[in-house]
């Protein structure tokens, strides 16, 4: 995020180092003195978002002559691609920082995908994301050890029969007399309400694949559990391992439609958070 001028005095407050991108931010940093501490610089290099363009460097130059530059980087628009983009970004970057009168101890530009690519992207720092949580960073890319978990309780369970419905809109039509458990969690704590309507999305009880069935409902998700033998207070688990099956982060975000990093961002206040 773009440090603003309006936040100044809680960087700080609370001893943050800020990420600036354009002249008059620089400026109004540096003009605090020895009161604020050290900046790291943003280069656009490609993605257009924000960042002082690499080819843009040279008017800022003298104002980035100063002690409190500790760092540069950039961000890659396609780092998980093997299309070449990414080395012309690292050739723009390094492009930049060579116009620049002193090298700030601290280069980083690689995130999961960069990092993992080969050492020419390492630099000083990397900023692995993704990787971290046990997600994919791309075709072909190691996948990190599997660190999260998302479970949710059963907190009822019924008889559905042939031709009953389950859900808004009668979104799910039973098939046969099935067993439905329902879990208690929904797209209020970051679930996709569509989640259950492909019949790729599953929850795991007891060793068995349970569908998710109908629209994900604000606060409930439904699945047929006819195969399971399930009670309320048993445990259901959407991503992680139970009794020797797993589902992954990268598999359960293919189902919601959405990317790794989208779905764990969305995942809600309400649920707690087990650290182990």
């Amino acid at each position: 995020m773009p440090g603003r001028s309006e936040l100044f005095d809680g960087y700080q407050e609370y001893r943050l180092t800020p990420a600036l991108g354009d002249g008059p931010s620089i400026h109004a940093w540096i003009a605090r003195g020895g009161r604020g501490g050290v900046f790291h610089l943003e280069v656009d290099t490609g993605m257009g978002r924000s960042g002082v363009r690499w080819d843009e460097i040279e008017p800022l130059a003298d104002l980035l002559d100063t002690p409190y530059l500790e760092g540069c980087y950039t961000q890659f628009h396609s780092a998980d691609r093997r299309d070449g983009t990414a080395d012309t970004q690292l050739a723009r970057f390094r492009e930049a920082v060579g116009r620049l009168a002193r090298r700030p101890p601290l280069l980083h530009v690689a995130n999961s995908a960069a990092a993992l690519r080969g050492k020419a992207f390492a630099l000083d720092a990397i900023r692995p994301g993704v990787y971290l949580y046990g997600g994919s960073a791309g075709e072909g890319l190691p996948v990190g050890k599997p660190v999260v978990s998302l479970r949710a309780r059963v907190v009822s369970v019924r008889k559905v029969r042939r031709g009953e419905s389950v859900s808004y809109n009668a979104s799910w039509t039973a098939p046969r007399d099935t067993t439905v458990a329902t879990l208690g969690i929904g797209y209020g704590d970051g679930l996709r309400r569509s989640l259950g309507l492909k019949g790729e999305a599953t929850a795991l009880l007891h060793g068995a694949r349970c569908p998710i069935v109908g629209l994900v409902t604000m606060d409930l998700t439904m699945v047929d559990a006819t195969t399971a033998s399930v009670t309320v207070g048993d445990v259901a688990t959407l991503v992680g391992d139970a009794n020797g099956q797993r589902t992954t982060l990268e598999q359960f975000a293919a189902w919601s439609g959405m990317l790794q990093r989208e779905f764990l961002t969305g995942l809600g206040a309400r649920l707690p958070r087990v650290y182990g």
